[in-house]
């Protein structure tokens, strides 16, 4: 076998590794969402926290959802984790406190010492965007 088959090989199961763990995310999100539909929150944060635990890509919306699903469960501890792992993936602080679930719940003593953190989340967050291509399709974007 020459170096370019091996090398188109590894690539194939790099690429296909990837689609089936994406589709299986997809696959047990649909689980998820069944629980939800069920009002099954003990299960159904469960489950999610097995998602973002378990399998990449792993989405903003998914940790603002089971901070979400804490609060319902009367785990505060655990969805103030959570919000934190939303802002290390890009929540604004000001975008969370306008969801009422988290705004009626988390105290202002909460809210100041997320705020606190704030910058450090973000820093966090910026560091995994690869920022030559965020030019380019923001360059792309600025053309259309």
């Amino acid at each position: 076998m020459n170096k370019m088959s091996i090398i188109f090989f590894f690539i194939t199961i790099v690429f296909l590794q990837n689609e089936l763990s994406f589709m299986n995310y997809y696959k047990n999100f649909i689980e998820f969402e069944k629980l939800i539909s069920n009002e099954d929150s003990k299960n159904a944060e469960s489950e999610l926290e097995t998602l973002l635990i378990k399998y990449v890509p792993r989405f903003t919306k998914d940790y603002i959802i089971i901070s979400q699903l804490c609060l319902l469960n009367k785990n505060k501890t655990k969805a103030i984790f959570w919000i934190k792992e939303s802002m290390k993936y890009g929540a604004k602080l000001n975008c969370l406190k306008q969801i009422e679930l988290l705004n009626k719940n988390i105290t202002q003593n909460e809210w100041v010492l997320l705020k606190t953190k704030a910058n450090e989340l973000d820093s966090i967050y910026r560091s995994k965007i690869n920022q030559s291509l965020a030019l380019r399709i923001n360059k792309n974007y600025q053309e259309e």
